[in-house]
């Protein structure tokens, strides 16, 4: 009698450890994905002139889709490698990817023009040079 109450209850331990394990061994089928890296196209021009309008454009696209919700985008503008002097411009969303501004240069440079794009939980900053000379 009290060797079989053991292996009963030997038996339903085995039993019990079984099923725990088995809820247990399913895998995890939800797998974070990472999110699709935000691109930015920067369009300036090379060359401008002192004292002439220089449109600033940035196209932004997740994928094949284009960004038209982006949280923040700005332009920093500045000379050489003096970003302490640097001047920001707000962009305008043109509800269709692009983000547009314009700028004008005082004076002669080269100049370093960066976009600062804040979308979907990502921040891309692409930068471009653009020489500026007199007329």
């Amino acid at each position: 009698m009290m060797m079989s109450r053991k292996i009963l209850m030997l038996f339903f331990t085995c039993i019990t450890v079984f099923a725990l394990s088995a809820c247990g061994s399913h895998s995890n089928t939800y797998e974070k994905k990472a999110p699709v890296e935000l691109k930015v196209a920067l369009k300036v021009p090379n060359n401008a002139s002192v004292n002439e309008k220089v449109a600033l454009q940035a196209l932004v696209t997740q994928g094949k889709e284009k960004v038209k919700d982006a949280d923040d985008v700005k332009y920093q503008v500045w000379e050489g490698d003096n970003t302490n002097d640097s001047k920001f411009i707000k962009a305008k969303n043109d509800k269709n990817g692009n983000y547009s501004a314009s700028f004008v240069f005082d004076h002669a440079g080269t100049y370093q023009v960066q976009v600062h794009v804040e979308a979907r939980d990502q921040h891309v900053m692409p930068k471009t040079k653009i020489t500026v000379s007199e007329k």
